[in-house]
């Protein structure tokens, strides 16, 4: 059994042309092309025989053969097509559509085109990249030494564009001479978390990172025992990523502050100092593009 969109498209493909004038019936024409029992059996494949008048109680199927053209009418309803090839099978077929159509109209309204479902527009991701690189620095102490440092960080940047997350750890290690005996090694274990202001020109990225910083420090003397403090406070700083890749080379600097430098005390000397309040340092490492 065909469905409705079928039947009405072969309906609508033989519409009649409306500026056809009447003429009348070819001798004998009628019933020939097409043949009503072809007629009643197209419409019958169409819509099965239980939608269908039984034999005895159909109504009169009148086909007119007009030589171009033919009418069909059944049932107070009529059509007339244009077909001067004088297709009969082409015109058995039409006809049977206009007859199921008349005798067996579809049940509710024609079924409509669906609408197509839009694309799902693709999914953003954050951008995500590891950053790791060795550091050299310096710090300024409460007394007026100054002592090197080394060490390291690792970062990761979490956004793109204008704005990004950061979170991340890092060591450093030196040492200064100060009131005690020897020399007073240091070592510092610092958390940081924050963001980072940037923007991004042809080759370069460059950004502006603003920190919140906690770190454990460490101080001992050459060959003594270590006292341990909890030092927190804040980090400015800057840095330069070159090119746009998954490896990307990265220069910076970054200068800690801590508002409130913490009493460092020796056995048995007591306290010989304080945390330091200003440190800079400068790094050189890499970026690795992590996502997308």
């Amino acid at each position: 059994m065909v469905g409705w969109p079928a039947l009405l498209c072969a309906l609508f493909v033989a519409a009649p042309d409306p500026g056809i004038s009447e003429a009348p019936p070819v001798t004998d024409a009628r019933a020939r092309c097409p043949d009503a029992d072809v007629v009643w059996a197209g419409a019958t494949a169409l819509v099965g025989a239980a939608r269908l008048p039984p034999v005895d109680k159909r109504p009169t199927l009148q086909i007119d053969d007009l030589g171009a053209r033919y009418r069909v009418a059944i049932a107070g309803r009529s059509r007339e097509v244009v077909d001067e090839a004088r297709d009969c099978g082409r015109r058995a077929q039409v006809a049977a559509v206009f007859v199921a159509l008349t005798l067996a109209p579809p049940e509710g309204p024609a079924p409509e085109a669906p609408t197509p479902t839009p694309a799902a527009p693709p999914t953003k991701r954050l951008p995500v990249r590891l950053e790791a690189a060795p550091t050299l620095g310096a710090s300024l102490l409460a007394a007026p030494d100054r002592a090197a440092t080394v060490g390291g960080l690792v970062r990761v940047a979490l956004g793109g564009g204008r704005i990004a997350a950061l979170a991340g750890v890092g060591a450093s290690f030196g040492a200064h001479a100060d009131d005690a005996p020897g020399h007073v090694r240091e070592r510092r274990f610092s958390a940081d978390a924050g963001a980072r202001l940037g923007g991004r020109w042809q080759g370069l990225e460059a950004g502006l990172d603003v920190e919140a910083v906690a770190a454990w420090l460490q101080v001992a003397p050459s060959g003594g025992a270590s006292t341990g403090t909890v030092d927190v406070g804040g980090r400015l700083g800057g840095i330069v990523t070159l090119g746009h890749g998954r490896v990307m080379p990265i220069f910076g600097f970054s200068i800690d502050i801590s508002a409130l430098p913490r009493a460092l005390a020796l056995e048995p000397d007591g306290v010989v100092g304080h945390t330091s309040w200003l440190r800079a340092s400068g790094f050189a490492g890499v970026a690795l593009r992590l996502l997308p």
